[in-house]
């Protein structure tokens, strides 16, 4: 990388700490690291570089001659500073990287091609983010974990350290630079246990341990693939067995690579704390994940849901590439974003409330098939527009659950027999990509119509005995269901009562009143937008619309607006819109052509 000089006084983008040490008026980094005067020349050297000149790599051996080398002699005396990079890079406050070059053995000498660069460790303490540098960020304490996140911070750091260790440096015998490595990582897990054991918070992951016996390597395995679920994206690689093999300390003589399994994982996976990541790489490529009940529990204790919502859905995004029968729905609202009637919100809050993972263990604790008990079975019905789909959309969002959405009018089929096995493949495939992406996102049945109406008493025809199997296989499909299901449908009338009764929740979405509209006005109505004095939403309002068509006259009228001068929205640009939506209702026989 390159880049010209500037003045360091004149950079206000610098942070102050930054700033005192590149000017050299104050000694604070080199009492906080405890560095001698070399060292503090060599850090010196390479923090002014990477700042001043953007370059963020630089060679050992550039380094030393550089600054200790006499330009008049052509002896190797420099060569007695490489101490002080040895000390930098044991304190963590510089990365010595290894260099394809060297080999296997990493000494004095093969060391002076490697390059070098700040630790982020180390830059997080010069943008202020740090009051005190500590190595690995472990810093003393005489008091236990107050949060999680902070419990989890140190055995991720942990976990790091043995991946920088046994798989980055770790090379033989002769390798200057990780000598004390074990000992560091050795105290590190130590002060972990001391403040665990002092911790009074609820620790739910210690609890899973002694649930499950956990050995060291199954913890070192456990928080491995619990890191990516948690950092969106940081640490991906540790999900192979290969690259957790290493961190557990394993080497080629020590397992079976040709297999791609060790005792651990094997045994993770028979209790059924681990899952299959994916089945389509070598034996020490395949990858694993925590299984989703267990994540669950960790989640719950901690308040928050993961932050992997890029990773779950590059996950969907694959699993689902040659899938022709669903569509994959991301949620962006939850139910706040809603404008409902008491009664459904009532309803779905109450969904909600029973979802909770407090419930399902405590469900699990009492004996009771959660599947059973927990209300997961809902049909939503009502008049087109009403905020179906936008409710189960909501629901998902608020359930940190995606969403697999099908389109019933496409399983009829006018070939005798074809509709039946059609509406198998719809379940099969819902339970293949639950084990693929090891969750259960909510099944979406949308226009259900063809599904729930009453079978057809004494049918006689080939057609009408068709519709009354697959109605039965579907009645079976959702009587052995076990995932999260909503269908919608706009007709109730001709409900079969077998399948009203298989639903644990049937909502009714009615038009809005006139408070509801008012809300839906308010909530679509352009916003950061300039209105006509007077403006009187309540006129709006009093128009019996639907949600949706709400939305799109709000919408068209901004588009109506938007290609004016003056930018000004009026009442009468809403009602305008609101007359051409009610004109143009298909309940109305209308003809249209050109004249």
């Amino acid at each position: 990388m390159g880049g010209g000089n500037f003045d360091v006084k004149a950079n206000d983008m610098m942070s102050p700490r930054l700033k005192r040490f590149l000017e050299r008026t104050s000694n604070e980094v080199e009492i906080c690291l405890d560095l001698s005067g070399d060292e503090l020349k060599i850090l010196y050297f390479v923090i002014r570089k990477f700042f001043m000149e953007n370059v963020d790599n630089l060679n050992v051996a550039f380094i030393l001659r550089t600054l200790f080398a006499d330009d008049e002699s052509d002896d190797f005396e420099f060569l007695d500073k490489m101490d002080g990079i040895k000390t930098l890079h044991n304190k963590r406050i510089l990365d010595v990287k290894i260099t394809e070059n060297i080999g296997n053995r990493v000494n004095t000498i093969t060391t002076l091609n490697c390059n070098v660069t700040p630790t982020e460790v180390f830059l997080d303490y010069l943008s202020d983010s740090s009051s005190v540098f500590s190595d690995f960020g472990l810093v003393a304490c005489e008091d236990g974990y107050a949060h999680l996140s902070d419990y989890l911070d140190d055995q991720f750091t942990l976990i790091n350290m043995r991946f920088h260790y046994l798989h980055m440096f770790k090379r033989d015998l002769e390798d200057e630079f990780t000598d004390n490595y074990p000992q560091k990582i050795e105290k590190y897990r130590a002060e972990i246990e001391r403040r665990t054991a002092n911790s009074t918070i609820r620790n739910e992951i210690e609890e899973i341990f002694k649930e499950f016996e956990f050995t060291e390597n199954e913890k070192i395995i456990f928080f491995s693939l619990l890191l990516p679920e948690l950092s969106d994206g940081d640490g991906w690689n540790y999900r192979s067995a290969g690259q957790i093999a290493r961190i557990c300390g394993y080497g080629r003589n020590d397992i079976k690579w040709g297999i791609g399994f060790f005792p651990e994982i094997t045994r993770l996976l028979e209790i059924g704390v681990l899952l299959p990541f994916d089945e389509d790489y070598g034996a020490f490529a395949r990858r694993f994940c925590i299984d989703g009940d267990i994540l669950d529990r960790i989640m719950f204790t901690m308040n928050i849901r993961p932050q992997k919502t890029e990773n779950r859905k590059i996950l969907f995004d694959n699993t689902l590439k040659d899938n022709k029968i669903f569509e994959l729905l991301i949620p962006k609202t939850d139910m706040k974003d809603v404008v409902l009637s008491p009664k459904i919100r009532e309803i779905l809050d109450a969904v909600l409330k029973q979802n909770d993972a407090k419930v399902s263990q405590k469900l699990k604790k009492w004996g009771i098939n959660e599947h059973v008990a927990v209300g997961k079975k809902l049909l939503f019905y009502g008049p087109p527009g009403t905020g179906k789909t936008f409710s189960a959309l909501s629901l998902a969002k608020s359930l940190d659950k995606e969403i697999l959405s099908f389109d019933c009018s496409k399983i009829i089929s006018k070939w005798v027999g074809k509709s039946e096995k059609n509406v198998r493949k719809i379940f099969d495939s819902y339970k293949e990509i639950c084990k693929k992406t090891n969750s259960k996102p909510i099944l979406l049945l949308n226009e259900a119509d063809q599904f729930l109406s009453s079978r057809i008493a004494d049918a006689d025809s080939g057609a009408e005995k068709s519709h009354n199997q697959m109605q039965n296989i579907f009645l079976e499909q959702i009587e052995r269901f076990e995932g999260f299901l909503i269908a919608t449908t706009n007709f109730l009338g001709n409900l079969d009562t077998a399948f009203a009764r298989r639903f644990d929740y049937k909502v009714e979405f009615k038009k809005p009143n006139l408070e509801e509209r008012l809300a839906l006005w308010r909530k679509f109505l352009p916003k950061n937008a300039e209105f006509e004095s007077g403006f009187d939403i309540a006129k709006l309002a009093k128009y019996e619309l639907t949600g949706a068509q709400i939305e799109l006259a709000s919408n068209n009228a901004a588009l109506k607006v938007a290609v004016r001068d003056d930018e000004i929205f009026r009442t009468s640009d809403f009602i305008k819109e609101i007359e051409n939506e009610l004109d143009g209702n298909f309940d109305k026989e209308k003809v249209v052509g050109l004249l």
